[in-house]
């Protein structure tokens, strides 16, 4: 998760610091001790691979939410658990 988050800061060339809370961290004795993405079944099925790659998509998105100017539409202040 971290290099997602570090991937995003470098994307929005931001010097945003991460918190961490405790309430929202994994419980050590968890039964789930990783979780892994894996769209292998999606290319199976459907036969989609992605165009472009994840740091485009990340500069894709930084463009729309900056530049288009288009964070009026989130609820920035509420902060969900």
């Amino acid at each position: 998760m971290e290099e997602i988050l570090l991937k995003i800061k470098e994307s929005m060339k931001s010097d945003v610091q991460f918190i961490s809370e405790e309430k929202r961290l994994r419980p050590k004795k968890s039964e789930i001790f990783r979780l892994w993405g894996d769209n292998s079944l999606i290319f199976e099925f459907t036969g989609f691979r992605p165009q472009i790659t994840l740091e485009e998509v990340f500069k894709e998105t930084v463009k729309l939410y900056l530049i288009d100017q288009s964070l009026w539409r989130f609820k920035t202040k509420l902060y969900n658990i």
